[in-house]
């Protein structure tokens, strides 16, 4: 039973992205949890990057409550970090960057026609 479980867990584990030309969605344990939304007026920058362990600082969800910095880094290939106006980083892994990078950019480009 406790295989079971704990292969049920590993498997739902899961980082969601959505962007659409109004808001960037997120949200970890896809099965369990609720939409994080962010408008563009909200997202001051962003940047993806090469993912790096020192940087991240691991894998799996954490809060850096001195850094102001949540990571979701499940399959670490690229990084997309956000940065909030209220101060905070919000730092996701994808593996799809060249996809990621086009929708940011048309939601960025939205927030400056505002």
């Amino acid at each position: 039973i406790v295989q079971v479980l704990v292969i049920w867990f590993v498997s739902s584990i899961s980082v969601s992205i959505e962007i659409t030309g109004e808001e960037f969605r997120y949200k970890f344990f896809a099965r369990f949890t609720d939409w994080n939304v962010l408008t563009p007026p909200q997202i001051t920058g962003y940047s993806l990057e090469k993912y790096s362990f020192w940087k991240a600082r691991g894998l799996g969800y954490r809060k850096d409550i001195f850094r102001k910095t949540v990571s979701m880094i499940i399959k670490p290939d690229h990084i997309l970090s956000v940065k909030i106006n209220d101060g905070r980083t919000i730092m996701i892994s994808t593996e799809n960057k060249e996809e990621l990078e086009r929708a940011m950019q048309k939601l960025m480009s939205k927030s400056e026609n505002f």
